[in-house]
């Protein structure tokens, strides 16, 4: 049986163009019957958000830990540590672009398993209506890791048509 307790805080602070978050938390877990050793770990995340004075071009920075858990084996519980950016950019009422990228540090507890992984990606958004959108994206993902079998390299490229309508609207 797992027992879990997840406390956490968070603050944000805006000014005119930019905005910081900071969050703290803390997670506990018991385990009763298992192999796995119990677990305290702080989390926490910080990140700086903003804008252009035209409104034209946001950007977004990011670093945070946290512990996660796979669900396969008793094993996939790891300790990430995530640095992260975006910026987007309005190029014409109907146009949008965007950039991002990310590395990842996964530390896995009770197992000597670490991954690094990297990742890029840009999308293209056609705003078709008001309700309707065009989005093209393409990225590109690689996770080292000491063991062998759980590195790769993937290549994504993705189109959707995203709707957001007002149901409610007369």
């Amino acid at each position: 049986q797992r027992q879990m307790c997840i406390r956490d805080r968070v603050a944000r602070k805006e000014w005119r163009l930019i905005a910081l978050e900071a969050g703290l938390g803390y997670h506990k877990r018991r385990y009763d019957g298992s192999k796995l050793d119990d677990n305290d770990t702080f989390i926490y995340r910080l990140t700086l958000d903003g804008t252009s004075t035209s409104g034209k071009t946001r950007y977004s920075l990011a670093g945070q830990q946290n512990y996660n858990y796979l669900g396969f084996n008793s094993n996939d519980y790891y300790k990430a540590y995530r640095f992260s950016g975006k910026l987007d950019y309005d190029a014409t009422v109907r146009i949008s672009t965007g950039l991002e990228g990310s590395y990842q540090n996964d530390d896995y507890v009770n197992s000597s398993r670490e991954d690094d992984i990297y990742a890029v990606s840009a999308d293209l958004g056609y705003l078709i209506k008001e309700w309707l959108e065009l989005y093209f994206s393409v990225g590109y993902e690689k996770r080292n890791s000491n063991f062998a079998s759980e590195e790769y390299d993937k290549t994504l490229a993705l189109v959707e048509l995203r709707v957001d309508y007002d149901l409610g609207k007369n």
